[in-house]
């Protein structure tokens, strides 16, 4: 995952960031101390952290931050038949 193109970020039900490939680091302008916090504790631009915590499933949108253009797509993750939160992938669509 830290080798691909679009940035890919994984966040529990409680809202905690569990995943942050090196991409969504970049896209985001935040660090791998990413991972364990909660995503409104990092400073990312409001309408990014109302999309990665929102519960609507297969959404796409398009978020302009204050430095990028962001195309976004979220689907809930299971495991073992049990939701655990929300997959979002990005792509920088700035150009």
């Amino acid at each position: 995952l830290h080798s691909i193109r679009e940035g890919v970020v994984a966040v529990n039900t409680d809202g905690d960031v569990t995943l942050l490939n090196d991409s969504a680091q970049e896209l985001l302008s935040v660090g791998g101390d990413a991972v364990g916090r909660r995503v409104d504790s990092l400073g990312l631009d409001p309408a990014v952290v109302e999309f990665l915590l929102s519960g609507d499933d297969g959404r796409d949108v398009v978020i302009a931050t204050r430095t990028r253009i962001l195309a976004l797509n979220r689907r809930s993750a299971t495991s073992q038949g049990e939701g655990i939160g929300p997959v979002t992938t990005m792509r920088d669509s700035t150009e």
